[in-house]
């Protein structure tokens, strides 16, 4: 979620990674 065009290896990792860092 930083740049437009990394929007694919930041919602595949980042998104995983923010998504788990959250719930827990």
């Amino acid at each position: 979620m930083r740049l437009p065009g990394k929007r694919t290896t930041c919602t595949r990792t980042g998104a995983v990674t923010t998504s788990q860092h959250h719930r827990a």
